[in-house]
């Protein structure tokens, strides 16, 4: 038997043998998947490579959470009392859309907080896009 077989074999034993836990790592040693299963629901975290939480869902907190690989939150969802709350944040961690029960309730860009027209704006790294630099 080569040892691809026996190791695939091994860890089928290893996840069945841990009665509600399951974990995937990295080759870096860093943890990749972690689902817990308990009585008020499954807990489910995912990892980037870096180490850094990627996704986070909690059944019996009734969320999910979203991550940039810089470890920003990306989105939130949350149901409370029956009511849906979804909020999505930038790269840079800004709230820019809420959204409850799929409708609408905060936009930055309605709010005018962002300007939609990206074509003047200057970068941090100190030039704007319309003077014909391209990435």
């Amino acid at each position: 038997m080569n040892n691809y077989l026996l190791s695939i074999i091994l860890l089928c034993a290893v996840v069945n043998g841990q009665d509600n836990n399951q974990e995937e790592y990295y080759k870096n040693g860093n943890l990749k998947y972690s689902h817990i299963i308990t009585d008020a629901g499954e807990v489910i975290k995912e990892y980037y490579k870096n180490g850094q939480l990627k996704y986070h869902k909690n059944d019996p907190q009734k969320t999910i959470e979203k991550y940039y690989k810089s470890g920003q939150l990306s989105y939130v969802k949350s149901i409370e009392n029956n009511a849906k709350h979804e909020e999505f944040y930038d790269r840079d961690g800004h709230l820019t859309i809420v959204l409850i029960n799929d409708r609408i309730s905060f936009s930055v860009y309605e709010t005018g907080l962002i300007k939609k027209d990206h074509n003047h704006h200057e970068h941090e790294h100190g030039h704007g896009h319309g003077h014909g630099h391209h990435h």
